[in-house]
């Protein structure tokens, strides 16, 4: 009967998934996979971090950027603004 080999993603992938399913404890599960609890804590560490910061394919938006409906309104102040002289001579 040939040896069983298995790397070590699909390892930590049962790891997680064990742990996920709340059978045993941390201590249980890290003896069964006959690891410290230090790197059990640490494997779930970083799948938290990994599946809480997934990265989104929409941009973030800008605060400079201007709405479209916000526009006219923006070009009619910036044109009033534009033909406005700072010294009127009114006298």
């Amino acid at each position: 009967m040939p040896w069983r080999t298995t790397c070590p993603m699909d390892e930590r992938t049962q790891f997680i998934a064990a742990w996920l399913a709340h059978e045993e404890s941390m201590s249980e599960l890290c003896r069964r996979f006959r690891i410290s609890r230090k790197t059990g804590y640490k494997v779930l560490g970083r799948y938290a971090a990994a599946s809480a910061v997934q990265p989104s394919s929409k941009p973030l938006p800008s605060e400079r950027k201007v709405h479209t409906f916000d526009q006219p309104l923006s070009l009619r102040i910036r044109f009033s603004l534009m033909t406005r002289t700072p010294f009127s001579s009114s006298a």
